[in-house]
């Protein structure tokens, strides 16, 4: 027999579901139950991934080998769930639910079907909470395109403690780790590092063909791609002997983060804003296709030094830069990328055709507030709409029209009424007779 918490089946299915590439991922992976007198374990391989929850326990002992549609079924609170091996490929899952004792049959896989935990490594490295946060966030940064498999990983650079991550168009470089290898590994980029799981710090490792996290009870097994050539990151970020710097303050950078979803062109392709840096000012203007004049935000508490400029920017790689805490941005010209700068963490993406930049709105700009005051948004000054002349004839039928609808509704609803007035007046009669025949109990009278 085999016992484990049904919360831990909840979490391990949630947790596997994260474990894969933007490849298609298939029918679903079984999954070994295992049991030596000492730990209990679950363990699945989701083809790049290989996933484990193991807990001390004594009282359990054997292997089985379940479908996941098995551990669907029996997901779910804190009680435990047993599973019992009935034959060579059936058993019996028995657990609680709110009192009621409730059972399923399950059927077990081949044991040729199981999968075979990777080995684990000899030396190890703290895993922080800001070592898989960045992980996260590297993966997040990564492509999705299959015709680019290299860039559906992230690098780790063992010698220099830097995680990276790119899709082509934008790339993080984060800094300040330390790894217990020197070489440079290439590993699936997944999601699962975002998890609640992963609040506590663990440990990393790597194996000649693994990179290996522990946390807690879980631990995952990363297959190191061989063969992937990792773009050269760094060599993307432009250098310039005069660029121009621009720092964010916190109050806008809060205030862009809350409003940028209501800044018009928000559906369009590609999403541009301009960004514009001119004469001690700085500006952000956004215009939809549909827009006669754009919106225009001035950033009251930032500033800038350096030349002027203005480039067009796709605003989700803004709120990215934004998101990973950069305030620093440094701009070399209006055709090549911007470069978002945090402590240990380098953000750079592309910008778009400098003909999508915005110009300055045609209408004067207001004198701007003090500063550590918000940021003020001009918006363009649209001329009062036209109200035409009403067509009374019009108006007076649709009255009428509207009016014959509602005493339609009313004349239903009186019928409604009506008949469940009936039926009310007919089961007091019912109920009225059946108390005359003392059916409770007692002789008739």
């Amino acid at each position: 027999m085999l016992t484990i918490p049904r919360s831990a089946v909840r979490e391990f299915r949630a947790l596997l579901r994260k474990c894969h590439t933007g490849r298609s991922r298939g029918p679903a992976p079984p999954v070994l139950l295992q049991a030596d007198g000492q730990t209990i374990a679950m363990i699945a391989d989701a083809g790049e991934v290989t996933l484990r929850w193991s807990v001390p326990n004594r009282e359990s002992e054997g292997t089985l080998l379940l479908p996941m549609n098995a551990l669907e079924a029996v997901e779910g609170g804190t009680e435990p769930v047993q599973f019992l091996a009935k034959s060579r490929n059936k058993a019996l899952a028995r657990w609680s639910d709110r009192g009621a004792t409730r059972e399923i049959p399950v059927e077990l896989l081949p044991p040729k079907l199981a999968p075979v935990p990777p080995a684990l490594p000899e030396v190890w490295g703290e895993a922080t909470p800001a070592f898989l946060a960045a992980l996260h966030e590297a993966g997040r940064c990564a492509g999705r395109d299959p015709s680019r498999p290299a860039l559906q990983r992230i690098q780790l650079r063992g010698t220099q403690g830097q995680i990276l991550g790119t899709d082509g168009n934008q790339a993080v470089i984060q800094s300040g780790f330390a790894f217990p290898f020197t070489e440079a590994l290439c590993i699936p980029a997944i999601p699962i590092f975002a998890a609640k799981e992963w609040e506590e710090p663990g440990r990393i490792g790597r194996t000649g063909t693994h990179l290996v996290v522990e946390i807690g009870p879980w631990t995952i097994w990363l297959t190191i791609d061989q063969t992937a050539r990792y773009p050269d990151v760094e060599a993307a970020v432009p250098k310039g002997k005069r660029p121009t710097t621009i720092t964010l303050s916190e109050t806008d950078a809060a205030f862009l983060t809350d409003q940028f979803s209501q800044l018009p062109g928000r559906k369009d392709e590609c999403v541009p804003m301009t960004l514009d840096a001119e004469g001690g000012r700085i500006a952000i203007r956004a215009q939809g296709n549909d827009d006669a004049k754009p919106t225009e935000v001035v950033l009251t508490d930032s500033r800038f030094s350096g030349p002027s400029i203005r480039l067009a920017i796709d605003r989700r790689f803004f709120l990215k830069a934004l998101a990973l805490d950069c305030r620093t941005l440094r701009l070399i010209d209006s055709s090549r990328p911007f470069v978002a700068l945090a402590e240990n963490t380098l953000y750079l993406a592309a910008v778009l055709d400098p003909s999508q930049c915005v110009g300055p709105l045609d209408t004067p700009v207001q004198a701007l507030p003090p500063a550590h005051s918000p940021p003020e948004i001009i918006m363009p000054k649209n001329p009062e709409p036209e109200i035409p002349n009403p067509d009374l004839l019009a108006e007076a039928e649709g009255l009428r029209l509207a009016l014959l609808e509602l005493a339609q509704r009313a004349g239903r609803l009186i019928t409604l009424l009506k008949s469940r007035r009936k039926d009310e007046r007919v089961l007091n009669q019912v109920w009225s007779s059946l108390k005359s025949l003392q059916l409770g109990g007692g002789p008739p009278r």
